[in-house]
């Protein structure tokens, strides 16, 4: 049986590698979206642009596909985003002499690697965040350029 402080090491990673998963999920579907926001743009945008030229809606479409990209480049920054913890780094923190509330015990020790893992995951968080809502934002200006775009071949 598993004692109390391997669980919460256990949970603390898992909790890291599940953001990594979310991460990684918002920039595919990220990258979806600006895929079908190009297909939007050149097969509707294409006939209105050829036979209406720049109007109003058109401009929305437009303004709607040039911030999506720009949210996009948000999403796919090279954020300096932390999903695992160099091993060097976790001894460092627990070989050190003074280190408080540090005991000899291993129980301790695994602790004190879980809250390693638990500041990573927080210090992503913000970041996981504004990536999270960047995309959605993509996805809502995707609704708006698709319906620009139809309004003007109505």
């Amino acid at each position: 049986m598993k004692e109390l402080e391997e669980v919460v090491l256990e949970i603390a990673r898992d909790a890291l590698a599940d953001q990594e998963r979310l991460v990684a999920g918002i920039r595919l579907r990220t990258g979806t979206l600006v895929a079908a926001h190009a297909l939007v743009a050149s097969f509707l945008g294409t006939p209105v642009l050829r036979d209406t030229g720049l109007t109003p809606a058109a401009w929305l479409a437009l303004a709607s596909l040039t911030a999506a990209l720009a949210l996009s480049a948000v999403v796919l920054w090279p954020w300096d985003l932390r999903f695992s913890l160099p091993a060097s780094r976790v001894h460092r923190r627990l070989a050190r002499p003074a280190a408080p509330a540090l005991s000899d015990d291993p129980r301790s020790w695994m602790l004190e690697a879980a809250r390693l893992h638990e500041q990573a995951r927080t210090r992503n968080n913000r970041t996981e965040k504004l990536m999270s809502r960047c995309s959605g934002g993509i996805a809502v200006l995707l609704v708006l350029q698709t319906l620009a775009w139809l309004a003007e071949l109505a």
